[in-house]
């Protein structure tokens, strides 16, 4: 990853990439890149440096794919201070229906500004929605600490994040809860 994360770094566009690892699967890890545009990054992966470093490390002897690489245009981040130690990722598959992306875009800025209000080590929170996918959304969430993530969830017991979650549940977007995982951050480039 620091080599891979270092290439990138040097191809014009690459804006960040963070290497997770699953709190839950400690064989579990996922690696987050953010470009300036689809361009930079299909720029990057058409690359002799790109192609070298495949060739000299194959993807398979490094690991094994548990899901397709993704692509999300970012709509909102919402950030604070402090260096992310831990991660939260969550997936949202919205019902299609009439006005649903807005309102779900709409109430996702309001907790990440309550987050970032009442939980101490809020470092970020942002959201895309999947290239091509009308409906389909991951969440970003970066913390300081554990107990920052842990307050974060949707069970939480900080009052004006638990009164959100009342007045907003997932049944307000989605006809399936969203699916989500925490994850502690290992490297950023």
């Amino acid at each position: 990853w620091g080599q891979l994360g270092a290439l990138a770094k040097a191809q014009q566009g690459f804006q960040s990439g963070t290497l997770l690892n699953s709190l839950s699967y400690p064989a579990k890890y996922v690696f987050l890149m953010r470009w300036e545009n689809r361009e930079a990054r299909q720029a990057w992966s058409k690359s002799e440096a790109f192609s070298a470093f495949f060739q000299a490390n194959p993807p398979q002897a490094l690991a094994t794919p548990g899901r397709p690489q993704e692509a999300y245009d970012v709509l909102l981040r919402v950030t604070g201070e402090g260096q992310p130690a831990y991660a939260g990722l969550v997936d949202w598959a919205l019902d299609p229906r009439l006005d649903n992306t807005a309102s779900f875009e709409r109430t996702r800025k309001e907790i990440f500004e309550l987050r970032k209000q009442y939980i101490p080590g809020f470092v970020s929170n942002g959201f895309g929605r999947l290239l091509g996918h009308p409906y389909r959304y991951s969440v970003v969430q970066f913390y300081s600490t554990m107990d920052a993530l842990q307050a974060a969830n949707p069970s939480s017991q900080i009052p004006q994040l638990a009164a959100f979650m009342r007045a907003h549940p997932f049944s307000e977007h989605a006809s399936t809860p969203p699916s989500g995982e925490g994850y502690e951050v290992v490297q950023q480039v």
